[in-house]
C-alpha cells in the first residue's frame, strides 16, 4: 500500500470531521477526496484492477460522467443516463463478486460498499430522501475496509484484498 495515499486518506478523514463540527467548513470537497483515496487504497490492494470488468466500469462511469453533465445542464434523460451507467457498474462488479471463489468478510462489505455507493449518489442528485444518511454509512464502510486493509497488511505483510 502506498503511504502516501493512506496520509492523504487520514487527512482527509480529518477534514471531513471539521466540516461536520464547522458547518461553514467546506465538507464536499473533503469527504469527495476521503472516497477517492479509500477507493484508491482498496483498488490498489487488489486484483480487480486488471480485468476486463474493470475496463467495462471505467466505460459506465464514463456514462455516469456524460449524465451528471448533463443534469448540470438540465437536458432532458440526465437521470436515465446516470443511473444506467451506476446501475451497470454495480452489475459489473456483482460478476466480478460471484467469480470469486473463497469469498470473506471483506468480500461481502465491499460488495456492499459498491451497492450503496452509487445508489447513495442517485439519492443525493436526484434529491431524494435519506440521500444523506445512505453516504454517511457509505463512509463508515468505507473507513471500516481501508483500517481493515491496513491491519491485514500489517498482519500478513503482503496485500490481501
Amino acid at each position: 500500500m502506498n503511504k502516501a495515499s493512506l496520509i492523504i486518506f487520514f487527512i482527509s478523514f480529518c477534514a471531513v470531521g471539521v466540516g461536520w463540527v464547522y458547518p461553514d467548513y467546506s465538507l464536499n470537497t473533503a469527504h469527495i477526496i476521503f472516497r477517492i483515496s479509500g477507493i484508491y487504497i482498496l483498488l490498489s490492494a487488489g486484483t480487480f484492477y486488471v480485468t476486463r470488468l474493470f475496463k467495462l466500469i471505467g466505460i459506465s462511469l464514463a456514462l455516469v460522467c456524460v449524465g451528471v453533465l448533463f443534469k448540470i445542464q438540465h437536458y432532458s434523460g440526465a437521470s436515465l443516463i446516470m443511473t444506467s451507467g451506476m446501475t451497470s457498474m454495480v452489475i459489473f462488479y456483482l460478476i466480478h463478486f460471484l467469480r470469486k471463489t473463497p469469498k470473506g468478510a471483506q468480500d461481502y462489505a465491499k460488495m456492499l460498499f459498491v451497492w450503496l455507493l452509487p445508489i447513495g449518489a442517485m439519492f443525493q442528485i436526484l434529491h431524494f430522501p435519506y440521500g444523506m444518511e445512505i453516504s454517511l454509512f457509505t463512509s463508515v464502510l468505507l473507513i471500516y475496509l481501508v483500517v481493515n486493509q491496513v491491519l491485514r497488511e500489517r498482519v500478513d505483510g503482503s496485500p490481501s484484498i
